[in-house]
């Protein structure tokens, strides 16, 4: 965290878009307390974070697309992401595009998982990156401004969007065993 601070303050806007790339919840925040202090430009930042994020959400799809063949495919294939999974999936981004995409965004710790898989079930780019593109506008302003107003409380808000994350995850894992365990139990 003070990594990502030090970075911002030496390098400014030219680190801003490799950092929103990777940790782009919590450096928006920074930037924004960075813009309430005066050191960055709060719509410069913007416009530099929006373009990061994205870029992320890119490179999550691209992994689900690219995952159809390989070493990401047996590894999708031994956690349980089969055939049938993705077919559903698949018709689940094809139905419901303006809500799968967003919560994929939103959701910490687990959204990646969406965006992967929205890319692995060839959900059309174009429309991809037009509802990614929407969202990160809004969610990046949210953080911007909650960096700009809370910002002096940087450590304590990483803190909290951890305990979120990881309280995603474990809902998230805890269901996927509860699935698992019902698709075993139906087999026998």
């Amino acid at each position: 965290m003070e990594q990502a601070i030090y970075l911002l303050l030496k390098y400014k806007y030219a680190i801003l878009f490799p950092l929103a790339i990777f940790e782009g919840p919590i450096v928006t925040v920074i930037a924004g307390f960075l813009s309430s202090t005066g050191i960055l430009n709060p719509f410069l930042a913007l416009l530099i974070i929006v373009p990061g994020d994205i870029t992320g959400d890119s490179l999550y799809y691209s992994l689900g697309r690219c995952g159809r063949k390989g070493w990401i495919y047996r590894f999708s294939n031994w956690v349980g992401l089969t055939n049938e999974k993705l077919q559903s999936a698949e018709a689940y981004f094809s139905n419901n595009p303006r809500k799968a995409i967003p919560l994929s965004k939103v959701v910490l710790g687990v959204g990646v998982a969406g965006l992967f898989l929205a890319g692995r079930s060839r959900f059309p780019y174009p429309k991809f990156i037009l509802i990614c593109a929407i969202t990160s506008v809004v969610q990046c302003r949210a953080y911007l401004c909650i960096g700009y107003f809370f910002g002096y409380a940087y450590q304590q808000i990483n803190d909290t969007l951890n305990y979120v994350a990881i309280a995603c995850i474990a809902v998230a894992v805890s269901i996927i065993l509860i699935l698992f365990i019902r698709s075993k139990m139906k087999t026998k």
